[in-house]
């Protein structure tokens, strides 16, 4: 969280309109079963409803590509494939075209192991050999169920089975994690971001104080210049280490640099930077919770910038806030807050994405 000083000395809580959706009306609900990050043909069996006013189709995953068609609310669309950055190639008029997979929603039933750890078999029955093990809460690529209960399932680029005994079903935009609450305050007034971190880590039984993680992340030790005006003329960099202090006077740190202190706790974190908010929703789905670079206000953010001492311009919007998101169904985004002290946050998901997405789309798994 930043707390940045007014020119009448206040801490400046600052609300904006600074970023517009690319598409009115977008409530998205992409987890999509049984996609990885790679092609799976199997996967081109399931169809997804468009879930925005209107979505452009464009002739290739990016909206800097040119748009070729649209597509109005309630279409059903069958997709190829899902591609890494979140978009959806799909069949368009006899020819591929790209979606937004921020933008489509599916009903399909997600599967998941519901085990220690769930061998991966050959043929459909136990005496089929093992080709490999899925941990518990893995998300599983359905082909479809066999008769006697086992379900075959793309694995590793092929096919495997999977006992049914093991595999539960459920709503795929549907999932809700218990992450203890903590207090940034009165300790860390700055400290979002090491307060969000130690609860998810608490959630996995690892406990480490917030001021303990305060000390021991990195730092960009770059001191704050500011203009006549009082508007920040230079200081750090982010993506270096924290800038300022937590304990005081602060601006943040990006999910990179976290997840070096991370790793010394728990190994596998993710950093979602960059990444469209689906990835956010299939990791809170998978039981992990994820770090958010949200604001305080909970509102649209300001815009504001300055620069480094090697003239690296750094994008600062405010007023920032960093939360641990809970839980996603098919409306609402829950998130633990620091600042307001609050569990279970309840925000429309629509509201949530376009925020999300103005703070730089930044985030970081723990898993």
């Amino acid at each position: 969280m930043a707390i940045i000083k007014s020119s009448y000395g206040k801490r400046a809580l600052l609300k904006g309109t600074a970023a517009a959706a690319i598409f009115a009306g977008g409530i998205m609900s992409p987890i999509i079963p049984g996609f990885s990050n790679e092609a799976v043909a199997e996967a081109a069996s399931y169809t997804y409803t468009v879930d925005a006013t209107s979505l452009n189709v464009r002739s290739g995953p990016g909206t800097n590509y040119d748009r070729i068609g649209s597509l109005p609310q309630g279409s059903s669309i069958q997709a190829i494939e899902r591609l890494a950055s979140g978009w959806y190639k799909i069949n368009y008029n006899g020819k591929t075209g790209y979606v937004s997979g921020q933008y489509v929603k599916t009903n399909e039933k997600l599967y998941r192991v519901d085990a220690t750890s769930l061998n991966v078999r050959k043929g459909p029955g136990l005496n089929y050999s093992s080709v490999g093990l899925l941990k518990n809460g893995t998300l599983l690529s359905v082909i479809h169920k066999e008769s006697n209960g086992w379900y075959k399932i793309s694995y590793n680029g092929s096919t495997g089975y999977v006992s049914g005994d093991y595999v539960t079903a459920g709503d795929p935009r549907q999932a809700r994690i218990n992450v203890p609450l903590i207090a940034q305050r009165p300790e860390l007034p700055s400290g979002c971001e090491v307060t969000s971190l130690a609860m998810a880590l608490k959630f996995y039984g690892v406990n480490v104080s917030k001021t303990t993680l305060a000390k021991e992340m990195p730092y960009d030790s770059t001191k704050l210049v500011r203009n006549a005006d009082g508007s920040i003329k230079t200081w750090g960099d982010p993506d270096v280490g924290f800038v300022g202090t937590p304990f005081g006077n602060g601006h943040t740190i990006n999910p990179g640099p976290l997840k070096k202190l991370l790793d010394q706790y728990r190994p596998g974190g993710v950093n979602l930077t960059g990444k469209d908010f689906s990835e956010i929703e299939k990791a809170v789905s998978e039981g992990n919770p994820v770090l958010a670079w949200f604001t305080i206000s909970h509102e649209m953010p300001n815009n504001r910038s300055w620069k480094t001492p090697a003239g690296k311009t750094i994008s600062a919007p405010t007023p920032l806030h960093c939360i641990v998101v809970t839980g996603v169904d098919a409306d609402y985004v829950y998130f633990n807050d620091s600042e307001a002290v609050q569990k279970d946050v309840k925000m429309p998901k629509e509201k949530f994405i376009k925020i999300y997405d103005a703070m730089g789309k930044r985030a970081l798994a723990v898993k």
